[in-house]
């Protein structure tokens, strides 16, 4: 049971700007160029270049990343497979993602690390598993996931506050 003077809890909707997944159109493979990460990369909260295995050209990278780009701080997720890994992006080289994974680009006036930490909470992984559809391999959609509430200590909500603040006076 969640008590209500130590936690918040928010819909994951309403801390993103965006919430989409990989390309669906794989564009043509190449021998060296931009990484293409598959699932597999994201694991452990780290994104693991080593397990990428297929590049594309930066002509393909630019028309895949025209409205969006994956930046510091916004978060990886597992949607395919093996639900539920989630990575923080650092300071990686320029890279893009199929599919089976889902970019979380969070609303920078809130602390990214909230719903880093909040994903993989027992409670917000417990939600995943419920809303996952199981076809021939599991699948989260996207629009199910950015339903799932996520619950954070009431000192981060505080910390959101003071940055909110901070943000609006700056910006």
């Amino acid at each position: 049971m969640v008590t209500k003077e130590i936690w918040v809890e928010e819909v994951l909707e309403d801390l993103l700007i965006i919430l989409k997944d990989g390309t669906h159109n794989l564009p043509p493979r190449i021998s060296k160029g931009i990484p293409l990460l598959a699932s597999e990369s994201v694991h452990d909260g780290i994104i693991d270049f080593a397990k990428s295995t297929s590049y594309i050209s930066e002509k393909d990278y630019n028309e895949l990343h025209k409205t969006y780009e994956i930046l510091p701080n916004d978060l990886l997720l597992t949607i395919v497979g093996t639900i539920g890994r989630v990575s923080l992006v650092q300071d990686e080289p320029k890279f893009s993602v199929q599919w089976s994974i889902a970019i979380l680009i969070i609303n920078k006036r809130t602390l990214s690390k909230i719903p880093y930490h909040a994903i993989q909470n027992q409670i917000y992984q417990t939600q995943l598993q419920t809303e996952k559809n199981i076809t021939t391999q599991n699948r989260i959609y996207s629009d199910s996931l950015s339903r799932i509430v996520i619950f954070f200590p009431k000192v981060m909500a505080e910390k959101k506050k003071l940055y909110q603040s901070f943000w609006e006076l700056t910006h």
